[in-house]
């Protein structure tokens, strides 16, 4: 199984939690590719341009059978925030599901769909994370 984790965390406990993710991943097996989309957007010293950024990340979506999609806080107010919107996009084109996983969601089951979304998680411990993974990674353990 190959998983995209894409990152959109300013916090240290976020930043953890990717982390952990990647590694737990890694352990039941998956192949995983991490991404930052806070150094997409950056667009350091003007290396590259945003737009081929944009397309980097878009092109990461062939062949994952999932997207995790990580960030501190998720609510309907915001509708998930435009990269949300972005990745929900990228994986439609792509044919391929994606989760959301955040400390803070505030999003329903419905509301999730209607953002192209097939589910959201608030989590807050490995515990939890280790359950989000056994949900979506069947190989894990």
């Amino acid at each position: 199984m190959k998983v995209l984790v894409l990152t959109r965390v300013a916090t240290d406990g976020g930043r953890a939690a990717a982390t952990w993710m990647g590694q737990e991943l890694r352990r039941a097996g998956v192949l995983v590719d991490q991404c930052s989309l806070d150094q997409v957007a950056s667009d350091e010293a003007g290396r590259v341009s945003v737009r081929e950024q944009l397309h980097q990340v878009s092109s990461r979506f062939t062949g994952m059978d999932l997207v995790v999609y990580l960030a501190d806080e998720l609510t309907m107010a915001d509708a998930g925030g435009p990269w949300l919107r972005q990745t929900a996009s990228w994986a439609e084109r792509a044919l391929t599901p994606v989760i959301a996983v955040a400390p803070t969601c505030h999003v329903s089951t419905r509301e999730w769909r209607s953002l192209g979304v097939e589910a959201g998680y608030a989590v807050t411990t490995p515990d939890d994370a280790r359950l989000v993974v056994v949900t979506w990674v069947p190989t894990s353990r």
